[in-house]
């Protein structure tokens, strides 16, 4: 970025503030202009709403030969805007197009700039490769999906976690986002075509955790809330923009507020203080939505890399493999007559009586006539089922399924040899019910030629091949519910919808995976007490919700003399025992005054009835039972 125009000032207190336009195709000096800023945030409704976007107003003197109309952008993402306080940058963003105003104040001529963070704009941009904007295949890391849907701000920044809830078998050590894996094929929409958009995909992943998101000290800062309330420091794990692990971070929220008459900087001014109450939330749910499998290999198009690399499988021999130029699908020539085991799928973890769809799609090029694979079920004990050609499971280990080409209507299960048809043929196979538990995998041999003729010059295009579920009458998701212990209020949060969940097996696209990419969690844990108590992570996201908002809680509104972040734990004097945390917020730099709405918390264990239900298409608002 080329530095377009620039503006110094100092406050009330002569601490330096800096503010920066930039513009990528600039050339030329940089110009100084004149006013001052101010940041804030929107409002929020609960400490735990997990977008905390931050925007930045610039107010600079204009005049007939300084208009600023080159500022009239035409997209977000053409104007970055930073303001640094004292040498630290506290906002980097983009000049909102819409957030242009222009004002006649006394003989000056005074223009807005409105400036948004990036956060604002994620609720319209699809969760894609930010370079290819192409979607997303396989598992990936919890923190790479977060860090993806930030790339999309076009704001490269370091990501700070400060996150302790540990999945059963994790060490507190380790940050559950970078040992967390999802399906990234979760976060396409119903159609099976659109993704979601980021925001609903950072949103799916926070709200689990009751963690936050902001942009605080030159960073991107997650929090979870549960954690920040009841500790006032720590250590967590800082990640570059593309989620790799860098080093620790340490955090401390602590701010002490009182009045300047009993020496307290910051303090309050303006005698414009006022308290309020809020109401306690007695109940709470959450609706799972499983999100079914569309293939238990994920890679159902067999992409590639297009040199060695095939997600999901293992290339036991490359002889006889190649690629295509897309990149999608593999060649396997005919040159053994089949002889070669090729590719192995990564295995899947299925349960007895589990069923299962079996999709091949493959054109026959040249002498090629014959598609060759094994499907195999390992259940751990020394037993191996394998799948024939109707979807009959046996012992029998010669079960190498040969599914030929013809240019006629497919006769299923074996038309006779045609070579080279060039057309794509496409088999189906239900099969029976799984005998046994146990890992299913997939072996893909080189292709097959007549051997009558002999010629070996040719191949099978494999375009496809999937392992889908087939699930009769199964719920569509679950509904976790749970209530206070003993209700002081009427007041219920609404319900909220996730999109991934602890799981027992590999049925759903929603299954949340430890650090192996195969073990789904079950149970998680938070370092409270010698013996950490161990449930489902939807479950301990209702509790720590309901145990943030137990009570009536005092909040204060008012201005403070002096600079307080915005992701702050706030000790108010003559208000010794709870803490207070922020949820308006406006800070005027020139005048050195910070504007504040914040609320009491605690954190108060002992969450009261808790209740699972299987949804199946309708859901419903929690009622207070107690």
């Amino acid at each position: 970025m080329a530095l377009l125009y620039y503006l110094e000032f100092t406050d009330v207190e002569g601490i330096l503030h800096r503010c920066e336009i930039n513009d990528s195709t600039f050339v030329g000096s940089s110009t100084q202009v004149y006013g001052h800023c101010v940041l804030q945030s929107g409002s929020i409704d609960t400490i735990t709403s997990p977008i905390r976007g931050m925007g930045l107003s610039l107010f600079l003197e204009a005049s007939s030969t300084l208009t600023f109309e080159d500022l009239y952008a035409l997209g977000n993402f053409t104007y970055n805007v930073t303001y640094e306080r004292d040498g630290v940058i506290l906002f980097d963003g983009y000049l909102d197009p819409e957030g242009l105003y222009q004002d006649y104040v006394n003989d000056k001529w005074i223009i807005q700039l409105d400036c948004l963070d990036g956060l604002s704009y994620l609720d319209n941009l699809a969760y894609v490769d930010d370079s290819t904007g192409l979607p997303f295949l396989g598992k990936q890391k919890e923190i790479v999906i977060i860090a993806n849907c930030l790339k999309r701000t076009k704001i490269l920044k370091n990501i700070s976690v400060y996150v302790r809830l540990y999945y059963t078998g994790l060490t507190e050590s380790n940050c559950p986002f970078d040992n967390v894996y999802l399906n990234s094929e979760r976060f396409i929409k119903d159609d099976g075509v659109t993704p979601m958009s980021c925001k609903e995909v950072l949103i799916s992943i926070l709200e689990r955790y009751n963690a936050v998101i902001t942009q605080s000290n030159n960073e991107w800062v997650i929090v979870r809330v549960p954690d920040m309330v009841r500790e006032t420091s720590g250590d967590g794990w800082l990640f570059d923009s593309d989620g790799v692990y860098d080093t620790t971070d340490s955090f401390d929220f602590n701010i002490d507020l009182g009045s300047q008459i009993d020496g307290y900087y910051p303090h309050w001014v303006n005698a414009n203080q006022s308290i309020g109450l809020e109401s306690s939330i007695t109940a709470y749910r959450v609706n799972y939505k499983y999100g079914f499998v569309k293939s238990y290999i994920p890679n159902i198009f067999l992409a590639s890399d297009g040199v060695s690399t095939i997600d999901d499988y293992t290339i036991n021999d490359g002889t006889y493999l190649a690629f295509p130029t897309s990149n999608i699908g593999i060649l396997l020539s005919c040159a053994d007559n089949g002889a070669t085991k090729t590719l192995t799928s990564d295995v899947v973890g299925l349960f007895v009586n589990n069923k299962i769809k079996v999709t091949t799609r493959f054109i026959t090029n040249g002498d090629a006539t014959t598609f060759k694979f094994r499907l195999k079920l390992d259940n751990g004990g020394g037993v191996i089922y394998y799948m024939d050609s109707v979807g009959e499971w046996s012992v029998s280990a010669t079960d190498i399924l040969q599914f030929n080409a013809t240019d006629a209507e497919v006769v299923f299960p074996d038309p006779p040899y045609v070579e080279g048809t060039g057309i794509e043929i496409t088999y189906d196979i239900f099969a029976q019910p799984l005998p046994d538990s146990g890992d299913l995998s997939v072996e893909i041999y080189s292709a097959k030629y007549d051997n009558a003729l002999g010629f070996t010059i040719g191949n099978v295009n494999l375009t496809k091949f999937e392992v889908a579920p087939v699930v009769d009458s199964e719920p569509v998701g679950e509904t976790h519910s749970q209530e206070d212990l003993s209700p002081k209020s009427s007041k219920i949060q609404p319900t909220k919808e996730v999109f991934c969940g602890d799981s027992i097996g590999d049925l759903y696209l929603g299954t949340i995976y430890k650090n192996d990419q195969v073990t789904p969690t079950t149970t998680w844990y938070r370092p409270i007490g010698t013996f950490p108590v161990q449930r489902p992570i939807l479950r301990r996201m209702l509790s720590d919700f309901l145990a943030l908002n137990d009570s009536r809680y005092k909040y204060f509104n008012g201005d403070v003399y002096g600079y307080i972040p915005y992701l702050s734990k706030i000790s108010i004097n003559n208000f010794p025992t709870n803490k207070f945390y922020v949820l308006e917020y406006r800070y005027d730099a020139l005048n050195n005054i910070t504007t504040l709405k914040i609320i009491e918390k605690k954190y108060s264990l002992g969450a009261g009835p808790y209740t699972i239900a299987y949804e199946y298409g309708n859901e419903v608002e929690p009622t207070i039972i107690g």
